[in-house]
């Protein structure tokens, strides 16, 4: 882990405390048993997130509530406080209204179906018969 990320991790363990757990880099299933317990699942990128981060993907099709970072490069369904909450627009804190939370979480499965394997599977399955065997 170089410093950057190293010193990203100490800021939020100073405002957190023990709040906030380092799961290093972990599986999609590996994840999947923390994703019950947490209010958010945090997830920040040099830019912004994008729709092949499979770890995102993974904690919104369990409808959690994605905390990142959004760009004009971010899939264009992840909206601020309807499918993810954007941490640069939280000017006045994080949102904690368990009926808003559960709100952004329900559509996040929505969401994050579009972005999942599915998609994929189907696209590949869909091509002509010819073009599956490249």
């Amino acid at each position: 882990l170089d410093d950057s990320f190293t010193s990203a991790y100490e800021e939020l363990r100073e405002v957190f405390g023990d709040r906030v757990i380092f799961l290093g880099f972990i599986s999609d299933t590996g994840l999947f048993n923390y994703l019950k317990q947490c209010t958010y699942f945090a997830a920040f990128f040099g830019s912004g997130v994008r729709a092949n981060n499979t770890s995102v993907n993974t904690a919104m099709q369990h409808g959690s509530v994605v905390l990142t970072n959004l760009d004009e490069h971010s899939p264009e369904d992840y909206v601020h406080m309807e499918s993810v909450v954007d941490i640069r627009q939280c000017r006045d804190g994080l949102p904690l209204d368990a009926q808003a939370l559960a709100k952004i979480g329900a559509r996040a499965v929505d969401v994050a179906a579009v972005h999942g394997w599915d998609p994929l599977v189907d696209l590949f399955q869909s091509l002509e018969p010819g073009l599956k065997s490249r």
